[in-house]
C-alpha cells in the first residue's frame, strides 16, 4: 500500500467495501480486477486491474476514464509479473472491451510502475495531486496508438 492513496493498509471493512465494489464493476462492465498468481505455486500474489477510475479519484481524471493498474505483493516485486500481465489487460481493454483510451496513475517514487506504463506504450500526460495531497503521474494510451504500435511491431 506504500504507493496507493495515503499509503496506509486498509482495515477489513475498507477491503471488503473495495472488493464488493470491484465485483459490481465486473457485473456492470464485464471487466475489472484479475487475480495474479505465481505460475509455479498458484499462490495469490496480488492483482492486475482494468477498471473505471474510482469515484474518490475522479477529481484528477475525466469522468468514465478507465485505468490499468497492479498491486503485487512486495515479496514478488522485481520478477516482471506486472510487466507480463499488464499487456494482456491493455490488449483486452482495447480489443474485447472496445475502449477508446486507457490511463494509468502512479506515484513518482514508484519508478517501476512508470517504466511498465512506458513499456505498454502509454505516454506521460500530466502530473496531478491525489486526494491525500500525494503527487500522481498520469499516463495514457489511445486505441489508435495501440493499433499503430501493434502494426509497427509486426513489421
Amino acid at each position: 500500500m506504500r504507493y496507493i492513496g495515503d499509503g496506509t493498509t486498509w482495515n477489513a471493512e475498507r477491503a471488503k467495501d473495495v472488493s464488493e465494489r470491484n465485483s459490481r464493476h465486473w457485473d456492470e462492465h464485464g471487466f475489472g480486477w484479475r487475480s495474479a498468481r505465481d505460475k509455479r505455486t498458484a499462490t495469490w500474489i496480488g492483482f492486475i486491474g482494468l477498471n473505471h477510475v474510482p469515484e474518490e479519484a475522479i477529481e484528477i481524471t475525466e469522468p468514465d476514464e478507465v485505468e490499468i493498474g497492479w498491486w503485487i505483493d512486495p515479496s514478488y516485486w522485481g520478477r516482471g509479473l506486472a510487466k507480463e500481465g499488464a499487456p494482456a489487460l491493455r490488449d483486452e481493454g482495447f480489443g474485447r472491451v472496445g475502449l477508446a483510451r486507457i490511463i494509468g496513475r502512479w506515484r513518482p517514487e514508484n519508478t517501476a510502475s512508470g517504466r511498465i506504463m512506458e513499456r505498454l506504450g502509454m505516454t506521460f500526460e500530466r502530473d496531478a495531486t491525489g486526494r491525500h495531497g500525494e503527487m500522481v503521474r498520469i499516463h495514457a494510451m489511445s486505441r489508435r496508438d495501440w493499433t499503430e504500435r501493434a502494426t509497427d511491431l509486426k513489421q
